[in-house]
């Protein structure tokens, strides 16, 4: 059967697939988007996706661009970090310097927004329709190895053809499989449990994280005043154990790790528990008119919220290389960054791992200096809001 013709076409419907098929379209492209199922509304008791991701300054600006933005995005103001076995707590807040460089004034800039990817994901895929963007629902059965231009074979639905093909269809990448691209995944140790619970407390806009004995905790504030959303990170049993106790037990477990911070659990969702892992692909470009972004390109742990916020970095650098900057550059540079990413979330993840009175002092004595110091705070907070030294490796 002939394959109906694209000029470019992206694999994988997900939030950095969907703006990867905008960006595309806005250079004059004709293009279209693989999704194996379309999305869907989100219905639960506490009317929320517990599914969230957190955006940066930097790519605030890159979804206002394409008027990609989602329509219900929760500021952060600020951010607070502290660890079960010590007594140094860290803050984050944004100054006037890293307000100049996200761009705002202070009234509207934030660390970071934190919005609900399932309602995100339907107003992309309307903003695609709008854009004239062809959004094919069908998984792909294979990639013919002859190109380009590449032929994409999908199940119960026609082929499709394309002059420059996107792998952004997640850890499990059919392109990055079909062209023989290595991601060796190595195992954290440890297990997500993501979900979203309703507080006594208001979360006033401000997130916190906690570090305890089997790993850290965030809770991350939603659009309703009293509801976050949760990644708690333990060891593989410990985790399996935790989502298998009953509603009540959970929440008496959650208040415990929590230290009630934003006071007891009123109402929660039921966790989704995850391995976590971290890899990156040994080539982001493995074939003449084909690349890789965002999870099919890398994955990293969840613990500083980067995972999207890096393909969206790749979807610049995607725009870059057909603006004339290269294809190999493209390759390189994403590439370099994303190991200095995974280095860094490894770094992090194995500084509070060890807990001997010795390691618990030396790191109580450098979050209270790190606390004292404006300019390593402003320093992370940078590399936080996308706006740092790493994020320029491009």
């Amino acid at each position: 059967m002939a394959a109906r013709p694209f000029d470019a076409v992206v694999v994988g419907g997900g939030p950095v697939g969907c703006v990867a098929a905008l960006t595309l379209r806005a250079r004059g492209l004709s293009v279209a988007l693989l999704e194996r199922s379309a999305p869907a509304t989100v219905a639960n008791e506490l009317g929320v996706d517990a599914r969230t991701v957190a955006l940066t300054p930097a790519s605030r600006r890159q979804l206002v661009d394409l008027n990609a933005w989602p329509a219900v995005a929760t500021g952060v103001r600020a951010i607070e970090v502290w660890e079960e076995r010590g007594t140094a707590v860290l803050p984050f807040e944004l100054q006037a310097r890293e307000t100049r460089e996200a761009g705002s004034d202070e009234s509207t800039a934030r660390l970071a927004y934190l919005t609900e990817v399932g309602p995100w994901r339907l107003a992309l895929w309307e903003r695609l329709a709008a854009a004239g963007v062809e959004r094919v629902v069908a998984a792909v059965e294979r990639v013919v190895p002859e190109g380009p231009p590449w032929r994409i074979d999908l199940v119960d639905a026609d082929p499709v053809q394309a002059g420059l093909l996107i792998g952004a269809d997640g850890a499990n990448s059919a392109v990055r499989a079909a062209f023989d691209v290595p991601l060796k995944l190595q195992d954290t140790g440890h297990s997500a449990l993501a979900f979203a619970a309703e507080l006594e407390r208001p979360h006033e806009s401000v997130a916190y994280q906690r570090f305890l004995a089997g790993g850290p905790l965030a809770l991350l504030p939603l659009a309703p005043a009293r509801t976050v959303s949760v990644v708690w990170s333990l060891p593989h049993e410990d985790a399996a154990a935790l989502a298998r106790l009953a509603p009540e037990d959970f929440a008496a477990r959650f208040d415990l790790a929590t230290d009630q911070r934003l006071g007891r659990t009123l109402r929660h969702l039921n966790p989704v528990c995850f391995p976590l892992r971290q890899g990156v692909a040994a080539d982001f470009q493995p074939a003449e008119g084909v690349a890789l972004i965002g999870d099919a390109a890398r994955v990293i742990h969840p613990l500083a919220g980067q995972g999207v916020n890096l393909g969206f970095e790749d979807v610049a650098a995607l725009a870059a290389a057909l603006d004339g900057g290269g294809w190999r550059r493209f390759a390189r540079l994403r590439r370099a960054r994303s190991q200095l990413a995974v280095a860094a979330m490894s770094f992090l993840a194995g500084a509070y791992a060890p807990q001997s009175p010795a390691m618990l002092l030396a790191r109580n004595a450098a979050v209270r200096a790190l606390a004292g110091s404006d300019w390593l705070r402003d320093r992370l907070t940078a590399e936080a809001m996308g706006t740092g030294l790493l994020a320029r490796v491009r």
